[in-house]
């Protein structure tokens, strides 16, 4: 850690604090961290990031957004939220090429993430048993936490970084053997399983399980010869997670069999209304959308016009939510900024068949990028701070892959 500055190391161990427990602070903390970036980057006349295609293509994106602010029904309201998008793209610029650009510095940073997730599932995990977390606030309802929070949010804030957590976790196995490393990830995956599913939150349930596979397939990648012992390993320890879960009968109903039954019968659902409503609204403005931060104005307008039925607070899919706001025209300048991303952060890693770095990397895209699944927008400041820490370490860890060569630990 000798390569580390005091005044980044203080901040890189405090950054996922800032991030997970106070919207304010989290906004505050995006919004500074870019802006360091850019005078750093005035200060030594290095702007090399800037070449990058996905920071080309996210700043085209915000200048894109602040065009359709001026042709939206409410230029004033969305020009705001428009002229703060460019803040996601330098906060990523930042730490990727900044604060998390060598190992050590991700390190840090990930054995803090550690220490914050321990008390966040120690607190949801303790107010899921006495009914109270440790600060004496109750349950949200009796199939609902709020742990740490405040709000039934523990689950679908800490999904965005359980897998870099995870990541960290793995590392410290490095070099202590195959099994040590299989069993305390598959150790880890399932308590961090456990622990949404104790929150009661059904889409983040949804999308662990499916990044847990991504992360266990990349350990079958990377260890061929022992496929059939590992895929036995999990069986097993599924089998038992499965059963503890189930003698969780009022938990279960409501993470399990409700998530079923919403799946068969989704159009008639709250998700399913919030997704038609999303589309009608949509269909209003097809082209520009309605501007940055008014769906609900745009929804409820439409809804006293016999256009709606329901109105939400925002569309619950991110692919719905540029289509709402920026129209087709915004929604396909986001697909192609997170296609670059995407390369940027896989690239190196695919080459090299480093399945395990890759793995993270997927499981941590998949927990807010997957299609078809309901999840706040981008546009909120406290979800959006999580979901832009995530890529940034997401390609950091890939461009320290390229950088290194594959002889070289990444994470």
């Amino acid at each position: 850690m000798s390569s580390i500055s005091k005044g980044r190391m203080a901040f890189l161990i405090a950054l996922p604090v800032l991030l997970l427990f106070a919207r304010a602070v989290a906004d505050g903390t995006v919004l500074l961290t870019g802006l360091a970036f850019v005078w750093l980057s005035w200060r030594r006349a290095d702007w090399q990031w800037l070449q990058q295609p996905w920071v080309r293509a996210g700043l085209a994106l915000w200048l894109l957004l602040l065009m359709l602010t001026a042709l939206a029904p409410d230029p004033a309201r969305s020009f705001i939220y428009a002229a703060f998008f460019g803040r996601w793209i330098l906060f990523a610029a930042a730490l990727q090429c900044w604060l998390l650009a060598d190992l050590p510095a991700r390190r840090l940073v990930q054995a803090s993430l550690i220490g914050v997730l321990a008390f966040v599932l120690f607190d949801s995990f303790w107010q899921y048993f006495t009914g109270f977390n440790v600060w004496g606030d109750a349950k949200f309802t009796s199939v609902r936490l709020t742990g740490p929070f405040g709000d039934p949010s523990p689950g679908v804030l800490c999904i965005k970084v359980l897998f870099i957590a995870a990541a960290g976790i793995y590392a410290l196995q490095a070099g202590k053997g195959f099994w040590q490393q299989f069993i305390v990830l598959l150790a880890t995956l399932n308590l961090g399983l456990l622990f949404i599913f104790a929150t009661g939150e059904r889409m983040p349930f949804m999308m662990y399980g499916l990044g847990m596979v991504v992360v266990l397939v990349a350990l079958m990648l990377a260890h061929k010869g022992r496929r059939l012992l590992m895929t036995s390993v999990f069986l097993l320890a599924s089998g038992l997670i499965v059963f503890t879960a189930y003698q969780q009968k009022a938990t279960w109903h409501r993470t399990v069999v409700t998530t079923v039954d919403t799946l068969a019968n989704f159009w008639q659902t709250p998700y399913g209304q919030v997704i038609e409503s999303g589309y009608q609204v949509w269909l209003d403005r097809p082209l520009l959308g309605h501007g940055i931060h008014t769906y609900k104005k745009a929804c409820n307008a439409l809804k006293e016009q016999g256009g709606v039925a329901h109105c939400f607070h925002h569309p619950h899919n991110i692919y719905l939510h540029w289509l709402v706001e920026a129209g087709i025209i915004g929604l396909a300048g986001f697909l192609v900024l997170l296609g670059l991303l995407l390369r940027a952060s896989c690239n190196h890693l695919w080459a090299q068949r480093r399945w395990m770095p890759l793995g993270f990397v997927w499981a941590t895209y998949l927990a807010t990028f997957w299609p078809i699944a309901a999840s706040p927008g981008m546009f909120n400041n406290w979800m959006a701070g999580l979901i832009w820490f995530g890529i940034g370490w997401s390609l950091a860890v890939n461009q320290d892959a390229g950088r290194l060569g594959p002889d070289h630990h990444v994470i």
